[in-house]
């Protein structure tokens, strides 16, 4: 009775944790299978860990620059102003890229003062995964925005939930190898899985393959589409029923 009709406490008290326990438990099992990376693992971790903060970041931002409009009862005017949905997306991701911006050079710094560790040490190829993480997660960021749109206010927790799903089934912090089969055969329908492995790749091997980047780069391409043309179709929707009086 108490978590019925509330998503936000059936998340806080189911999603969360399960979140928490597969993503640590996964990597507990890379750990103990794969001794012999502990002497990169910190670079390894703190690498990893900075650019899911990008990827997590962005997304949320992205979607939570239509919740506080949302907040503001501002969404009636939203719709009733010249604005064009195409404009209100790009606000949105500039907005998103500015706070990221901000937040990975706090980070950044606090990594290296505090672990001596550098995230220029992934030299060129740092600029190929961030340009690749922004873009999936701006891209998340649309898909959260058109799910709070479609079913309305009830369902804001998708800004801060929708992205956090994909930290285990990406391997962000471990190989796909380490996931059940089932789930290593989702994990690459994402770019995040190319890039994150890329990273671990360049940090114990310095080598990079070159033909995952670009399956991660189309599958971005892919995903963008799919996210505006289901934000447009969702937006004109709810126009045109009358939806809208649900954010007032």
């Amino acid at each position: 009775m108490l978590l019925r009709h509330d998503l936000g406490k059936v998340i806080d008290t189911f999603y969360w944790p399960l979140i928490d326990i597969v993503t640590w438990g996964f990597l507990t099992v890379y750990i103990s299978r794969n001794q012999n990376i502990q002497n990169n693992f910190i670079l390894v971790l703190l690498s990893a860990i900075i650019l899911w903060t990008l990827v997590y970041t962005v997304a949320r931002d992205v979607a939570v620059c239509f919740l506080d409009d949302m907040w503001d009862r501002n969404v009636v005017n939203l719709y009733c102003s010249p604005l064009k949905p195409i404009e209100f997306l790009t606000a949105s991701f500039l907005i998103a890229l500015f706070r990221i911006i901000l937040t990975l050079g706090v980070i950044s710094i606090t990594a290296y003062l505090f672990y001596s560790f550098n995230i220029l040490i992934l030299g060129a190829y740092l600029g190929l995964f961030f340009l690749i993480l922004i873009v999936f997660s701006y891209t998340i960021g649309i898909f959260a925005t058109t799910l709070i749109l479609r079913f309305g206010p009830g369902v804001e927790i998708f800004a801060w939930s929708f992205p956090a799903i994909l930290s285990p089934i990406s391997a962000v912090f471990y190989p796909i190898s380490v996931l059940p089969q089932f789930l290593q055969n989702i994990a690459l329908l994402f770019p995040t899985s190319y890039v994150f492995g890329g990273m671990r790749e360049i940090l114990l091997t310095g080598t990079i393959v070159w033909q995952d980047m670009a399956i991660a780069a189309l599958l971005d391409i892919i995903y963008l589409i799919i996210a505006f043309l289901l934000f447009f179709k969702v937006f004109n929707d709810v126009r045109k029923n009358g939806l809208i009086a649900r954010f007032s």
